[in-house]
């Protein structure tokens, strides 16, 4: 049996969080800023990836300038490759708490990320951070308050 349930319109401005207490691991975060400069959450990245290679592929939305990868929790985020369509650029770049890579995009582009991330600590309380990470994303949204910017 089927049951459907509308929800109302998705509102980026707002996080959501489902805590299954085994999925509530981090990982790097993806923000889209708009060609206006309001930065929009685009969701987590490399979720697969905690220690291990992971990738993540997406198309630039429309009115989109500039993609963001932040690293908002204690963990290390290692971003191998981005590709833009077809044009691929090897990295090598380490993330941190508070660090940002930020790069240049158009609309209707397939981006590709393959990178891995690991906790920097393994004493944290798992069942914790999905609130935290609410909080640590919209922070990041209202405020844009970053360490250091590194651009691709």
């Amino acid at each position: 049996m089927k049951v459907y349930q509308e929800v109302h319109e998705l509102d980026l401005t707002n996080v959501y969080t489902l805590d299954r207490y085994w999925e509530a691991g981090c990982c790097p975060h993806l923000f889209l800023v708009r060609t206006g400069g309001e930065v929009a959450y685009g969701g987590a990245l490399l979720a697969a990836g905690h220690s291990k290679t992971a990738i993540s592929t997406f198309t630039v939305p429309t009115g989109v300038s500039t993609v963001l990868i932040a690293e908002l929790e204690d963990e290390v985020t290692h971003v191998e490759s981005i590709s833009l369509d077809d044009e691929v650029h090897r990295l090598g770049r380490t993330l941190t708490r508070g660090q940002v890579l930020e790069f240049a995009v158009s609309a209707g582009v397939i981006v590709r990320i393959v990178g891995w991330y690991a906790s920097r600590f393994q004493s944290l309380a798992v069942n914790e951070n999905g609130f935290r990470r609410a909080m640590l994303v919209d922070e990041f949204i209202h405020h844009n308050r970053v360490s250091e910017r590194d651009n691709l």
